[in-house]
C-alpha cells in the first residue's frame, strides 16, 4: 500500500492490534498477517452475484482488508529473519532506532504470499494516543463515526479504497477465481477465505447502510477464533506448517 493515507493507517492497525504503545517491540519483530479480497467495486454487482450465483464475464474488482490477526508464536525462516534485521538496521543507522519494524505478510485465496517490511512511525503512534475519531465515508455520500478500534481503522482503509479516495487505485479485473469466491461465500462453503468474507460482510459499516440488507446481519469486532488463521496450528512465513509450538 504505497498510498501515504493507507500506509499510515496501516501503522495505525498494527499499532493498535499489538498494543505496541505499551510495548514498542524494538527489538524484536512483531508479525502481521493481512488477509486481503477482491471484491466487485459495484455493491450493486456484489449482491447480484449473491442472489443469482452468476458470474459476470467482466467486472471491476477492488481490493479489500478482510482482516489483519497477529499470531501467538511465529518462528522465521532464514529470509524473513534477514529481512527484518536489514530494515532494523536501517531504521538504527537513521537515528530512528525508537521507531518499531516489523513485518507484514498480505493473503490472498489464489496468490502467493508477500511479505514486506513495515515501519511505525510516531504521527501513527500520535494517533493512537490521542484516540481520534474515524469519520468512515460511505457510498451514499454520508459518513459513520466511530471511535479508534482495530475495526474501525480496518473498515476506513477499505472505505478509502472503495470510494476511490486513494493515490493508488487499487482496481483490478476480477479472475475467475475472485468470483468463485463471492459464490462461495453465498453457498455457504467453508473455505477459510469464504468463511472470512462472510465475517466481513456481517461487521462492517459500509454492507449495513447499503440497500439491499438482506445478506448483512449483525456487527462484529474481532475475526472469531473458529476462523482464525492461527487456532490450532501456527505457520512459518515460507507457508509451511509448524508443530513446534
Amino acid at each position: 500500500m504505497h498510498d501515504p493515507l493507507l500506509h499510515m493507517h496501516l501503522q495505525v492497525l498494527i499499532a493498535l492490534e499489538f498494543k505496541l504503545i505499551d510495548d514498542p517491540s524494538l527489538t524484536t519483530p512483531f508479525i502481521a498477517r493481512v488477509d486481503i479480497t477482491i471484491e466487485p467495486s459495484d455493491f450493486k454487482v456484489l449482491y447480484k452475484m449473491l442472489e443469482t450465483k452468476d458470474k459476470p464475464e467482466e467486472m471491476e474488482g477492488m481490493l479489500q482488508i478482510a482482516a489483519m490477526t497477529a499470531p501467538p508464536y511465529l518462528p522465521l525462516n532464514h529470509t524473513s529473519q534477514k529481512m527484518w534485521n536489514d530494515a532494523r538496521r536501517e531504521m538504527d543507522d537513521a537515528g530512528k532506532a525508537d521507531h518499531p519494524v516489523g513485518l507484514v505478510q498480505f493473503m490472498n485465496h489464489t496468490a502467493p504470499p508477500m511479505t514486506y517490511p513495515i515501519t511505525i512511525s510516531p504521527n501513527s503512534f500520535e494517533v493512537v494516543r490521542q484516540k481520534l475519531h474515524l469519520n468512515v465515508p460511505l457510498s451514499n455520500g454520508t459518513t459513520f463515526g466511530s471511535p479508534l478500534s482495530i475495526l474501525a481503522v480496518v473498515q476506513y482503509i477499505n472505505a478509502l479504497i472503495r470510494n476511490d479516495m486513494t493515490t493508488t487505485r487499487l482496481r483490478m479485473s476480477m479472475r475467475v477465481a475472485d468470483k468463485q469466491l463471492i459464490i462461495d461465500t453465498a453457498n455457504g462453503k467453508q473455505s477459510y477465505f469464504a468463511r472470512l468474507l462472510r465475517f466481513k460482510m456481517r461487521r462492517e459499516c459500509a454492507y449495513l447502510n447499503n440497500e439491499n440488507q438482506t445478506y448483512v446481519d449483525i456487527s462484529f469486532s474481532r475475526v472469531p477464533t473458529e476462523i482464525n488463521p492461527w487456532s490450532g496450528f501456527l505457520f512459518l512465513w515460507d507457508g509451511e506448517r509448524s508443530t513446534n509450538h
